[in-house]
């Protein structure tokens, strides 16, 4: 049952992607050991040795290259993301996994509400989130792949199209927040025999604001 949790955990985590609409387990509260459980099945999720004989490049030092990749910083911080969103739900309704579609679906609206406003409270409450407190404001969801290896990475999302103006604490047009993106390699599952095959990916791990090309011109 432990396994409905870690897919509940993404299902709170993701709006989009392959393996939501698989979820159906039962929400239910989870004890201690449960948890460290969870913690575990989190850690085996990203061990290389579950792709053994399954390289398409069947060669030994496939598996050496597979673990330096879940040594990457960027896979790391996945790990730990997972650990802590796991610590956090300690003895809480897993309330995800029963949930409907439609619930989902509000989660994302709420998810999707707006820009924030900088105010003391706001600022207050995400005093230790970087990313929230970024005048380029972004918060951070799993991206999920059943075709993937690992299945769960890290990215970034902006919470606005245009970025805090520091003088208001409100959102200004003057400039845009775009994503800003790392090339990641991971192992993606072939369709036709199921080997996994190494390949570079984009991700978006934080959000920045840039000038518009033209905002200036008129000035100068």
């Amino acid at each position: 049952m432990e396994n409905c949790f870690l897919l509940g955990i993404v299902a709170v985590l993701i709006f989009n992607g392959p393996g939501i609409h698989k979820i159906g387990c039962h929400g239910r509260r989870l004890s201690p050991g449960s948890v460290n459980t969870v913690m575990r099945q989190i850690d085996e999720e990203f061990d290389c040795n579950q792709l053994k004989g399954k390289f398409h490049d069947n060669s030994p030092e496939m598996l050496l290259i597979c673990q330096n990749i879940m040594n990457s910083e960027l896979i790391r911080r996945t790990k730990e993301y997972m650990h802590n969103i796991t610590k956090a739900r300690e003895n809480t309704a897993a309330n995800a996994f029963g949930k409907s579609q439609k619930s989902l679906t509000r989660k994302k609206r709420a998810f999707d509400s707006g820009c924030p406003t900088f105010t003391e409270e706001y600022l207050r409450k995400y005093k230790d989130d970087i990313g929230r407190r970024s005048l380029s404001p972004y918060v951070s969801e799993i991206s999920y792949d059943t075709n993937r290896f690992p299945t769960m990475i890290l990215e970034s999302k902006c919470a606005c199209k245009g970025c805090i103006d520091p003088t208001t604490g409100r959102q200004t047009f003057t400039y845009s927040s775009v994503p800003v993106e790392v090339e990641q390699s991971v192992f993606y599952k072939s369709e036709v025999d199921g080997s996994y095959t190494i390949a570079t990916r984009k991700f978006k791990v934080a959000c920045t604001c840039v000038a518009h090309p033209l905002l200036f011109v008129a000035s100068t």
